[in-house]
């Protein structure tokens, strides 16, 4: 049988008639991860034939239908370079043609003429395949689905021409193998699907890739104290920050309950006043983009009771505070010397003892100024006030949560000086270049000056005695030299130096002396007292000597007469006499001497 001229006015793609075609078959890869799927022919159950477009194609003529008739290659004597092997230009449907259909039986042509038509299916697309999830919510960030649960995966693909042979799909680079049944996920992490499909004749498709998460984990909600805090006690303009963190599909929210009160989406942080001051609350948790609901955690004070489940029920405690409003109590003391009086009194020695508790949050700072209300000083321990006079002592204490006790002012007169002491006499006293003499009825007295804290005591000794607190006037009876040591403590116990001051008791009275410038004349017996005679130009010299504070005067009366203090005596007239003689010392220590005599022509 000839090949006969192709009708060109029926299609403009014609080819060759068909008697016997042998394809061969030619294997390639499509993708590196891929199974090698073959390119081949494929006749559907209708008897279609479909030829990956791709192949090659022989013609060969046989006059039987057996499959092991001879046969012979068709060669094209106009087409030469396009044949052996041809290829089918035309997606879908292609047709070999004879020009005129032939009686089988009279082997005659058939009128009206009409080709002798061959199908041929060139199939040269891959089929297109796609995915279908079912589950539970989706949520989309950055071009990956997140899943809140366990999902399902169905894969279907489509082929217009020799059909969908298989599926093939691959998880997380595992190898791929054929797809039967929807595909089960249920454990937490990320997935990568990698798909693809091949149709009947060996098209295959370009692997599609799908990555997704399976996010079954809650986000974790953590707080933080924007404030101070001191282990469970925070200051009362504290406020709660949240922050919650979602390793995976991320936070969609943060909602929180004050009180068991509305819920309330967290946009700011929650001032702690809100609260209350006493038992007050605040619940959160946080929810990730997939749905995904974290356990509720509690923060805050609560009721008494005997244990934290019952206070929270369900919830967590992850905190329990308690808000600190109120400041630290203070208290000044002034350890050593100090006297009430005008106003308080301390010495030098004194030290300002500041001491403070606060209940709750504790005391985190003491802090103090002298004379200045800027309390810059901090307190360690106890201190002393350098400055004399009348000082200021402010100060104030802060808690560990920033609350301040209002400022305290304390007055306080700082006596840096001792007392005065003098030495002072009441009675008889003399003083002869470095001595004073006293007698043992001089009284001796110590003065004592304090303006500031004012006098508490003074102590004297005599000698080496032990002191004894001055409270009289004081007396030496013994004679002689002494040496008198004193002085002043004030109310504070500022000591003033000791001072000394020496004296000399003097209680002996003076010796009386007395001479005649002439020699005696004779004695008589007058009332059986002896007298001795003297001339009437007979003069009497008078002195006296005294050891101590030294004479001061002689006194003398003749006769009863009355008293005189010339010297010498003289103008003696004849007759008896009897001179009383008195000799005084600067203290007027008395001698007392009788003189009898006669005085004759």
């Amino acid at each position: 049988m000839l090949l006969k001229r192709i009708n060109q006015n029926n299609m403009n793609k014609r080819i060759f008639m068909l008697l016997s075609v042998v394809f061969v078959l030619i294997v390639t890869i499509s993708a590196q991860e891929q199974i090698k799927h073959e390119k081949k022919v494929f006749i559907s159950p209708k008897g279609r034939i479909y030829i990956q477009k791709a192949l090659p194609v022989y013609l060969k003529i046989s006059t039987s239908p057996e499959d092991n008739a001879r046969s012979y290659l068709l060669k094209s004597e106009v087409t030469t370079r396009y044949s052996n092997p041809m290829y089918f230009d035309t997606e879908g449907y292609n047709t070999i043609r004879s020009p005129w259909r032939v009686d089988t039986t009279t082997k005659k042509p058939i009128y009206p003429q009409q080709d002798i038509i061959f199908e041929v299916y060139a199939d040269g697309y891959p089929p297109k395949s796609k995915t279908k999830y079912t589950g539970t919510s989706k949520y989309i960030k950055d071009g990956i689905n997140y899943y809140s649960g366990a999902i399902e995966i169905a894969i279907t693909a489509v082929d217009g021409l020799s059909g969908v042979d298989k599926i093939y799909y691959s998880i997380n680079n595992e190898d791929f193998k054929a797809y039967s049944e929807s595909i089960p996920f249920s454990d937490e992490g990320k997935y990568t699907l990698k798909y693809y499909s091949v149709d009947n004749v060996g098209n295959v498709e370009e692997v599609k890739t799908e990555s997704f998460i399976i996010d079954l984990t809650y986000p974790q909600t953590v707080y933080e104290i924007d404030g101070l805090l001191n282990e469970n006690y925070i200051s009362p303009d504290a406020r709660i920050v949240l922050k919650s963190t979602d390793s995976l599909s991320g936070v969609n929210a943060i909602y929180y309950q004050i009180n068991n009160g509305k819920v309330l989406k967290y946009i700011s942080p929650i001032p702690v006043s809100v609260l209350g001051s006493e038992s007050g609350n605040i619940a959160f948790y946080g929810i990730d983009n997939t749905g995904n609901k974290e356990n509720i955690k509690v923060i805050g004070s609560f009721p008494s009771k005997n244990s934290s489940d019952e206070r929270a029920g369900d919830h967590e405690i992850v905190f329990e505070f308690y808000i600190d409003n109120k400041p630290p109590e203070v208290l000044l003391d002034f350890k050593g010397n100090k006297h009430k009086g005008k106003y308080l009194y301390i010495s030098p020695d004194t030290k300002v003892s500041l001491t403070a508790k606060d209940d709750k949050s504790g005391v985190d700072k003491i802090k103090y100024g002298i004379n200045s209300s800027l309390v810059l000083n901090e307190y360690n321990e106890p201190f002393n006030i350098n400055n004399s006079g009348l000082q200021s002592v402010f100060y104030t204490a802060i808690d560990f949560v920033g609350n301040w006790t209002s400022l305290k002012k304390e007055k306080v007169f700082v006596d840096l000086n001792p007392p005065n002491t003098s030495f002072n006499l009441t009675g008889l006293n003399f003083f002869n270049r470095d001595t004073l003499y006293i007698t043992k009825d001089t009284k001796i007295l110590i003065d004592v000056i304090d303006d500031e804290s004012g006098i508490n005591k003074i102590y004297y000794k005599i000698d080496n005695e032990e002191y004894i607190e001055y409270t009289s006037p004081v007396l030496i009876e013994k004679e002689g030299f002494h040496k008198i040591t004193y002085y002043g403590v004030d109310n504070v116990n500022n000591e003033e130096e000791h001072k000394i001051k020496g004296v000399f008791v003097d209680i002996t009275p003076p010796d009386i002396h007395y001479q005649f410038n002439v020699a005696p004349i004779g004695s008589k017996i007058i009332r059986d007292e002896e007298f001795v005679v003297y001339p009437t130009n007979a003069v009497i010299y008078l002195g006296s000597t005294d050891y101590a504070s030294g004479g001061k005067r002689i006194e003398y009366i003749i006769n009863n007469s009355h008293v005189k203090t010339e010297l010498p005596i003289t103008n003696f007239k004849p007759g008896n006499y009897l001179i009383d003689i008195f000799a005084y010392d600067e203290l007027n220590n008395k001698q007392v001497s009788k003189l009898k005599f006669s005085i004759e022509n």
